[in-house]
């Protein structure tokens, strides 16, 4: 970059730094990937992402108008990033096709060279000398630097006719030729639209300009859409504050393909560019090959045994299980007068209730005493190492 810088902090508030970090998830505006700072020699460097060429010398090489649908998918591109940017209360100042990159193949299209950029809120005046004279609303001509984002308005529908046309719509000369050059086509304006600029005390302009009837759009172009030429008209209304605005622009009939074709790039996820979306459509599913279906697996009965016969009772079998019956008869008998004989007996005290150890072989185990008891104490844990902290400059 051109201006030396001292310090760090002197590259972090750059407005375009700020803005290009501001802005770093709008897929129009140019990726910032590194930022360069030597600071032995002041120097800095801005690392960009790759772009083919600027919109100027993509015309240059197709060398003829571009087609309406064409033309239409640029500037549909270069309103979203400027609708980003407004959105944020900031203004390029400094539209023109030298400031919008392009992928020839793709027709993807970002803004670029952000070093201008001003946050709208801010007090004015803003700078005169700002933005390439053919592109420079009525507004940055004939005030001391009141303007604000519809300057980026006017610039667009400038860039839409040079597009189109392949030529510039007000190729000034100087200011004076600028400012007749655009009355020649949107008229020369009323005293109550002159009462909203504030006229530049540095500037040697007249407001006393000849009477000039208001021109359409389409008497200067080759035959076109109706739609587009009410779009460029929309943008190069002489006041300001009728001028349409960046997302009245999108929502223009000129766009409703486009918006519904936005709307479905948004729903896939955002794949790609926006641009490559349009031209080749959505990306294809993924081939997914249906499982093969197995037979079902047949599982065998287990053999089932034939039945048992019924065994046939001897003589000898009869008597054994006879026998049998009456030894459990027996047994029952006995363990009744058992239990009936100890249940009139009073009940003997134990050895233990009467202060007797249990005698096992010689050795004799005496009585626990009752006691509280004490638990063994718990050991502490050893000190664990102190915690770690990290810390970064960002």
């Amino acid at each position: 970059m051109k201006n030396p810088y001292q310090t760090l902090e002197e590259v972090k508030q750059l407005p375009e730094i700020t803005t290009l970090i501001e802005l770093r998830d709008c897929p129009f505006i140019v990726k910032l990937h590194e930022v360069l700072f030597d600071f032995k020699q002041k120097s800095l460097a801005l690392v960009f992402e790759k772009l083919d060429m600027n919109l100027y010398e993509y015309t240059c090489m197709v060398g003829s108008g571009l087609p309406t649908k064409e033309a239409s998918l640029i500037i549909y591109q270069i309103l979203q990033g400027l609708s980003a940017m407004h959105a944020k209360y900031l203004f390029h100042r400094d539209m023109k096709p030298e400031n919008c990159m392009i992928n020839r193949e793709t027709l993807e299209v970002k803004i670029v060279d952000l070093g201008s950029t001003r946050k709208s809120f801010e007090r004015g005046p803003y700078t005169e000398y700002v933005s390439t004279r053919w592109y420079r609303a009525p507004e940055i001509l004939l005030t001391s630097g009141q303007y604000g984002p519809s300057v980026d308005v006017w610039a667009v529908g400038c860039m839409l006719y040079e597009l189109l046309e392949n030529r510039p719509l007000f190729p000034g000369k100087h200011e004076l030729d600028q400012i007749n050059r655009i009355h020649a086509l949107c008229g020369t304006p009323t005293k109550d639209i002159l009462k909203v600029f504030l006229q530049n005390p540095n500037t040697q302009l007249n407001y006393n300009f000849p009477y000039r009837r208001r021109q359409h759009i389409a008497d200067f172009m080759s035959p076109t859409s109706f739609l587009v030429t009410d779009l460029i008209e929309d943008l190069l209304i002489y006041n300001p504050l009728d001028r349409i605005t960046v997302d009245g622009a999108l929502a223009h009939p000129v766009f409703a393909e486009l918006n519904e074709l936005y709307a479905k790039w948004h729903e896939y996820g955002c794949p790609g560019s926006y641009a490559s979306f349009v031209v080749n459509g959505p990306p294809p599913a993924p081939k997914t090959q249906p499982a093969p279906i197995r037979p079902p697996i047949e599982i065998e009965p287990p053999p089932q045994e034939p039945p048992a016969e019924a065994e046939s009772l001897t003589p000898i079998k009869l008597e054994k299980k006879k026998m049998v019956s009456e030894a459990r008869k027996a047994a029952v008998e006995r363990i009744k007068a058992y239990n009936k004989l100890h249940a009139s007996q009073p009940p003997a005290q134990s050895m233990a209730s009467r202060g007797i150890g249990v005698v096992l072989g010689k050795k004799s185990l005496p009585k626990p005493k009752p006691g509280p008891y004490k638990y063994p104490a718990f050991r502490k844990p050893a000190a664990l190492p102190p915690m770690l902290t990290f810390s970064a400059a960002f």
